[in-house]
């Protein structure tokens, strides 16, 4: 870390941020008299900082977090938390995300290589809702509340929880997607590894 500022106020730029992954940073002001280190307190404040998405404008702005999905039975062998978040209407937690989806209505069909469809998704699925509710802070102010779904119904994302449209899990493959809507067709691929 170097000095961004004087007196002794720095910048941290993290250019290894994944989209649709939460990141948590800790920040601790130390000083060394030379006896032993000095450090403050662990603040008890929290605070998620997220970078607000919004739906795409253009024909070729969809794609898939994490790809590729790697999916563990054994919780220990998982690479990070993004399938441990379940929810009212994805009780495993297990998913993807659809990025940059294009404002309106949109309709998402995943495909096998071989052309089987295996889910379709819509923009009006109870999934895709907003989720959202406020947090109040301790002099009473509310704020937006954190949603591991979307922020708010337009804001481009949709997620599927890797469930094909006979109830079934899917299993590894190569899948392809079309994201039909009034800006257009755009197509895709993604991978699951079980």
């Amino acid at each position: 870390m170097r000095t961004q500022y004087k007196v002794g106020r720095y910048r941290l730029v993290d250019y290894e941020v994944k989209n649709g992954f939460l990141y948590f940073y800790s920040v601790t002001a130390s000083d060394s008299s030379g006896s032993g280190e000095l450090s403050g307190r662990r603040s008890a404040v929290e605070a998620d900082g997220v970078a607000p998405q919004v739906a795409a404008t253009g024909k070729k702005g969809v794609w898939v977090v994490p790809n590729p999905y790697r999916g563990y039975r054994d919780i220990d062998r998982r690479s990070s938390n993004w399938d441990l978040v379940p929810n009212a209407s994805d009780p495993t937690g297990t998913h993807i995300d659809f990025m940059g989806l294009p404002r309106g209505s949109w309709t998402i069909k995943i495909y096998t290589v071989a052309g089987d469809l295996v889910a379709e998704l819509h923009d009006s699925d109870p999934v895709n809702d907003s989720v959202r509710s406020a947090v109040t802070d301790a002099n009473g102010n509310a704020h937006p509340g954190y949603n591991k779904q979307q922020d708010y119904a337009g804001d481009g994302q949709a997620r599927w929880n890797l469930i094909s449209r006979n109830g079934q899990d899917v299993v590894s493959g190569i899948y392809l997607f079309v994201v039909d809507s009034s800006a257009g067709s755009q197509r895709g691929k993604f991978v699951i590894i079980r």
